[in-house]
């Protein structure tokens, strides 16, 4: 992925500030203070003949794709970003693994599939930030077993 020689924008706001937002507002207090309601992508990416909107998820699920399908809708009632949108849009999942289901799921949408897996992507998902497995340990009962539900543990 090369976008060196694009106009890079990331966390764009897209669409205006909700309306229900704004009529919870006081009389002098400017909409505008609301931006950080509105939606955004992770990038997008202003090329010379289109402009690439990017979504990127460690782990992606159709549910990206249906945050992309939001963005798109907003990007049309977007007043910012100039020029570019008189181009072309091609929006894209950006992902550090693949699951086959999301994957057919945004190219059935027609987006683009990208995947980048730096090296230190696999020991953070095996973090205890990213590892939804209770650990086993010796002399205890897993978190499953100690609700009285059958399942077997990993390590």
């Amino acid at each position: 992925m090369h976008w060196r020689s694009g106009r890079i924008v990331f966390n764009p706001r897209l669409g205006p500030v909700p309306l229900e937002l704004q009529r919870m507002l006081p009389p002098n207090i400017n909409p505008k203070a609301l931006s950080s309601y509105r939606r955004y992508p992770d990038a997008i990416v202003g090329f010379a003949d289109h402009v690439l909107m990017v979504e990127a998820k460690i782990i992606a699920s159709g549910g990206a794709v249906g945050m992309m399908e939001e963005y798109l809708l907003l990007w049309k009632q977007t007043t910012e970003y100039g020029g570019l949108h008189k181009l072309p849009v091609t929006a894209a999942i950006l992902t550090a693994l693949t699951d086959p289901l999301a994957k057919q799921i945004a190219l059935d949408h027609g987006m683009q599939w990208l995947v980048y897996s730096p090296g230190w992507i696999l020991t953070d998902l095996m973090s205890s930030t990213f590892n939804i497995t209770p650990p086993v340990v010796p002399g205890q009962a897993s978190t499953l077993e100690a609700r009285g539900q059958q399942g077997s543990s990993s390590t």
